[in-house]
């Protein structure tokens, strides 16, 4: 309309608005519509997604509201930081190929032997020393097994070879006694007399030809406290330290690894010895000075052998009178008489089961040592002197190469009965 002021009518009639300033006239933010760009022709869609997709996705399986999610606290995050082997996500090497399919396999030779019961890298228990053993018997052989499976470099040596060929296949190497000498920090024997663990060491060719100051020999051997002496004098001039280690429990001992140990000789010779006696056995202690652990041996022995003749009478006591011996060891193995000598031989002796463990001829030669012992501090052994003629009758009847529970023969042939059960297996 003529005379109309400037910007006051347009189109229609209808007054013209300024545009909106943010904050103002809407959502913060928010473009008025027709000022909006149209999507071109096939333009993808930039805006909120489609109701249906929203719905969706609220209601994947664990899906927790944004809004409802606790936040972390700090000192929770601080503390996740902290977590023992926890690695920065961004500093965390790249698997290569095939590297997570072999970890998850566990393929390969070592990986199965890591696997095995009871196996313990050596490097998580400090035994970073390589390792002598020699004499692969009854009682070695498995003790020698415990170590190497337990991760420990191993080297063995026995005269014969075929317990030798057995622990190279479970991973141990095999040398002669200076070979093992010069390669080993520390070498273990155990062998029948003193007399052979003399010759192993001293002879020429033998242990200590090669060994060098700061290295150590541990016997298990079972001798006299006077043998173990001479062996802990004479290293002791080269700098070497020596143990005298025997131990208890026979063959089923050595294969579960639950041997007692009793050591003669220096408190630092112990601890460098303690993490292999804590492989093959269930406890170990320091005695004293050398020849302590020999003592003990001997005590220990007194008691095993004159307990498996106690035994023994018993059940032939049993059986003269008619009773299942088999019975009557299950009825008092709960009681006062019951023990680990009862346990392991009543049920041998019902099944006459006499294949050796122990045999009586090293039984015997572990009494004349105690006996020798004995007089050379003028301590009389009676039972024990009794002990050692059942042993040379059953010799003279040519059972010396029996398990001692073949004890049990003797007192069958002064009362003219066999000890048998049925419930025997």
């Amino acid at each position: 309309m003529p005379g109309s002021p400037e910007g006051t009518g347009g189109k229609g009639g209808e007054a013209q608005r300024s545009p909106e300033k943010p904050g103002e006239g809407g959502e913060p933010g928010r473009m008025k519509q027709s000022l909006r760009r149209a999507r071109e022709p096939g333009e993808a869609r930039s805006g909120p997604k489609k109701p249906e997709e929203a719905r969706r996705r609220r209601r994947e399986p664990g899906r927790v509201k944004k809004s409802l999610r606790r936040a972390e606290k700090p000192e929770e995050a601080w503390r996740r930081r902290r977590e023992p082997g926890r690695v920065k996500k961004s500093l965390r090497r790249a698997e290569k190929p095939g590297e997570k399919e072999r970890k998850s396999g566990m393929v390969g030779e070592a990986r199965g032997r890591q696997r095995e019961p009871g196996r313990i890298l050596h490097k998580k228990r400090g035994l970073i020393m390589k390792v002598g053993f020699i004499g692969l018997g009854i009682m070695g052989k498995p003790m020698a097994s415990q170590l190497v499976r337990a991760g420990v470099d191993l080297m063995v040596s026995d005269l014969n070879p075929k317990p030798v060929e057995e622990l190279k296949a479970l991973g141990a190497a095999s040398g002669s006694p200076a070979e093992i000498g010069s390669a080993c920090g520390i070498v273990f024997t155990i062998l029948p007399t003193a007399q052979i663990v003399k010759s192993v060491l001293f002879d020429e060719g033998g242990v200590a030809s090669t060994l060098t100051a700061g290295k150590l020999v541990v016997d298990c051997s079972s001798v006299t406290a006077g043998e173990s002496n001479e062996c802990y004098e004479r290293l002791k001039k080269m700098g070497v330290g020596f143990l005298d280690a025997p131990v208890s429990g026979g063959e089923p001992g050595a294969i579960a690894g639950t041997l007692a140990i009793m050591c003669g000789g220096d408190e630092k010779d112990f601890q460098t010895a303690k993490p292999y006696f804590d492989i093959m056995g269930s406890s170990a202690l320091l005695i004293g000075a050398s020849g302590s652990g020999s003592v003990t041996k001997l005590a220990n022995q007194i008691i095993v052998n004159l307990n498996i003749c106690a035994v023994s009478e018993a059940l032939v006591l049993a059986t003269k009178c008619g009773v299942d011996p088999m019975k009557v060891y299950r009825a008092i193995r709960g009681g006062l008489a019951g023990s680990a000598v009862l346990d392991a031989k009543a049920p041998m002796m019902c099944a006459r089961h006499f294949a050796p463990g122990g045999t009586i001829k090293v039984n015997q030669k572990d009494i004349r040592n105690v006996l020798a012992t004995a007089h050379d501090v003028d301590v009389p052994l009676p039972l024990t002197a009794q002990l050692f003629e059942i042993q040379q009758s059953l010799k003279a009847n040519g059972h010396v190469m029996d398990d001692h529970a073949g004890y049990v023969q003797y007192f069958e042939m002064l009362s003219g009965v066999k000890v048998t059960s049925s419930e025997a297996t």
